[in-house]
């Protein structure tokens, strides 16, 4: 038996529908794939923005209660002897900061060294006196 028709013809046949109807209900479901793709494409390249930005100055040098701490890939330690940053500033272990100028800075309760060699200065954590609270 020879075939005359072709598969969609054979479909518009059976279900008694023609082929532009089958056209648009395809094209349809392929626009709305595609727009969910897309939503899911910039969603994922959104978080990934902000986990990076997260990331970028999570590396440092703190001095807090009068110790100097460093705080490297997620870990926390005091500081016993000097650090060299990546650009050449060096953090000494009593808190000073020798930058690549030749200038010196002393950090102060609350300041942050970055790996960069930029200082933020913060404010100091308030230590509790226990007294009565209003």
């Amino acid at each position: 038996m020879a075939r005359l028709f072709c598969n969609h013809c054979v479909i518009v046949c059976l279900t008694g529908t023609s082929i532009k109807n089958l056209n648009v209900f395809f094209m349809k479901k392929l626009f709305l794939a595609l727009i969910a793709l897309g939503s899911v494409v910039l969603l994922n390249a959104q978080s990934s923005d902000q986990s990076a930005k997260k990331e970028v100055k999570k590396d440092c040098i703190k001095m807090q209660d009068g110790k100097l701490w460093q705080e490297k890939d997620g870990n926390t330690t005091e500081v016993t002897e000097d650090v060299t940053l990546p650009n050449g500033t060096i953090v000494t272990k009593d808190g000073n900061v020798k930058m690549k100028d030749g200038s010196t800075v002393a950090l102060k309760d609350g300041d942050y060294v970055w790996m960069d060699g930029k200082i933020t200065h913060g404010k100091p954590k308030k230590k509790d006196d226990g007294g009565p609270r209003s």
